[in-house]
């Protein structure tokens, strides 16, 4: 049969498409698809061809068809509380099973097509994954020369050659309410071993491609060559609707423990037409979820980096341990995001994330686990992915937020600008007085940062380094000193005293001459030594005019402070106004 270019090649195709929507499902229906198939779509010239190329390039890795099958699954109806998801490895074949509801005439006509997507037709205004050209299934054939697809009533198999044609298989020993079966043979066996490493790859380390399903609560590998070894995993919760998710491998016994936020964006009409550009559109917007996970137990692995996922993973790396899930418009291969300058529907997506990030930073401040740990989530880098000035602004964003932790209840949490960091002497004495501490802070108008994320080094590097939260130097020291002084009982207690003169000391002594200088200067006015004049300590009030000098009994002592087991020898003089002699007691 030769088709004129005038041929109305539309309109049979569309009215075959609704006698077979019309006929009973199964074999009555196939016959109908078969021949829209066979005689009429596989002969336009140049289709069968671009077939051909489209399943062998679809996606630079040709494994990645693993993945649409997965997701494919997550996708289905499922009658069961509990959808599970099982592989089983043979020697020249694989088999894919899960316990949907089954095929329907629309999932039939979609799987044998490369333009139309039931997902499309039912979907468009739930969370769940659109097919964006109904080619995700097709990339099987760069690897199997077969496909044999069994969900009562229906049986039919694909080949390599034709792709779209099914051909009936006639026995079937699956009933209604058996789900889904998938068989899968390939052109050769080291396909097979590819494919086995592929998912051995799932179960044993990458076990996050299973992190943004929303049905499939159950994954089992089965491998029945020489090894014959079992591998699963459980997600739970298996209704995803919470903030927290754990995913568990057996049998590893590998536990990984996640904190989840979601939030929902909208796209108006505009936005969905130009995405989808040959789809019927009768609502005003729809709405799609942004969600974000962050590993906050596991045993196994530390992540370091994240990863960009829209619905399966892609190639868009993060430079900081969380994994993203939006619905994007990806390129052909699934790999990367569309033109993101101009793709109306991508701008959409990246002008929320910054705002959304910080919020899903703020909202696990009250999460009693990521909480403690929640700089590991603070970016640092930008990197050099696609996403690099999303992770920019949303750095940027939160220098404005409160994401710094306090030693306090009330106010737990304060911007970065608003914080300083204790160093070890002034965080115990802290500890010990914390009414003094609630001085210091009025006084400098911020709030000191937690004092157990002071131990963490690392930690201190990041809000410094850049997020610009201060330190406390010795400029902030003196200022402390001179308006606040110490507490009483550090000023009447010698041992104490003798640490705070020595903490001083140490401050001073590497301090550039002109700037050491100017900080001795304002000793004068510490309000920390044992003088009282007017009610005042500091050797500035004992002066009547500009120009006196100040004399005093000056006593050496000697204290054993356990500092390095030695025994700190000290005067208590100004060193400005006195000299030291060897004997004691002695006026000057």
């Amino acid at each position: 049969m030769n088709l004129e270019l005038d041929f109305d090649f539309d309109k049979i195709r569309d009215k075959l498409l609704n006698e077979t929507r019309t006929l009973p499902q199964g074999k009555d229906a196939l016959e109908s698809l078969i021949k829209l198939r066979k005689n009429y779509e596989i002969k336009v010239p140049g289709y069968r061809n671009s077939l051909k190329i489209l399943s062998d390039t679809t996606y630079k890795d040709r494994k990645h068809f693993l993945l649409e099958l997965i997701q494919n699954a997550d996708d289905a109806t499922y009658l069961s509380s509990d959808p599970k998801l099982e592989f089983t490895i043979f020697e020249k074949y694989i088999e894919v099973s899960y316990n949907e509801e089954g095929f329907s005439v629309e999932d039939v006509i979609a799987i044998t097509d490369t333009g139309n997507s039931t997902k499309k037709l039912d979907k468009i205004n739930s969370n769940n994954f659109i097919g964006e050209k109904g080619i995700g299934f097709k990339s099987v054939f760069a690897l199997a020369s077969e496909v044999e697809i069994e969900s009562y009533p229906w049986h039919f198999k694909l080949n390599s050659d034709t792709i779209i044609v099914p051909q009936i298989i006639e026995k079937s020993n699956l009933v209604k309410g058996d789900g889904t079966r998938i068989k899968i043979d390939f052109k050769d066996k080291e396909s097979i071993n590819i494919i086995a490493q592929e998912l051995y790859r799932f179960v044993k380390g990458d076990i996050e491609s299973f992190l943004f399903l929303q049905k499939i609560s159950g994954f089992t590998l089965t491998d029945k060559r020489s090894e014959k070894s079992k591998f699963s995993i459980v997600i739970e919760p298996k209704v995803r609707k919470g903030k927290k998710l754990t995913i568990k491998t057996q049998p590893e016994n590998k536990i990984r423990n996640y904190a989840l936020y979601s939030e929902e964006i909208t796209f108006n009409k505009e936005l969905v037409l130009d995405r989808w550009e040959n789809m019927e559109c009768n609502l005003d917007y729809i709405k799609r979820n942004i969600s974000v996970a962050a590993l906050i137990s596991s045993k196994d692995i530390e992540v370091t980096t994240g990863r960009v996922y829209c619905y399966l993973p892609t190639e868009i790396t993060l430079p900081l341990p969380i994994f993203l899930q939006f619905d994007g418009h990806l390129t052909a291969d699934r790999g990367r995001l569309h033109d993101i300058e101009n793709n109306k529907w991508n701008k959409r997506i990246i002008e929320c994330l910054p705002g959304f990030l910080v919020n899903a930073i703020l909202n696990w401040r009250n999460d009693a686990v990521i909480s403690k740990k929640l700089v590991d989530y603070l970016p640092t880098e930008i990197g050099q992915g696609q996403l690099k000035d999303v992770i920019s602004e949303f750095k940027e964003k939160l220098k404005k937020s409160s994401c710094i932790k306090t030693n306090h209840d009330k106010k737990k949490w304060v911007n970065p600008c608003d914080s300083i960091i204790a160093d070890a002497y002034f965080t115990k004495i802290f500890r010990e007085y914390p009414d003094f501490m609630v001085k210091v802070e009025n006084l400098l108008n911020v709030n000191f940062v937690n004092f157990n994320w002071c131990k963490n080094s690392k930690w201190m590097d990041i809000i410094t380094n850049y997020y610009d939260v201060r330190g406390f130097d010795i400029s902030v020291i003196m200022e402390v000193l001179s308006n606040i002084g110490m507490p009483t009982k550090v000023l009447n207690d010698d041992k104490k005293l003798t640490e705070l003169y020595k903490y001083i000391y140490d401050s001073l002594k590497d301090l550039g001459w002109g700037y050491k200088k100017k900080q001795r200067e304002k000793l004068e006015y510490a309000k920390i030594f044992p003088i009282k004049v007017n009610r005042r300590n500091n050797f500035n009030s004992l002066k009547r005019n500009e120009d006196d000098k100040v004399f005093y009994l000056s006593s050496k002592k000697e204290f054993d402070l356990d500092i390095d087991d030695n025994v700190v020898k000290y005067n208590i003089i100004n060193p400005t106004y006195t000299r030291s002699e060897e004997h004691t007691s002695e006026l000057q």
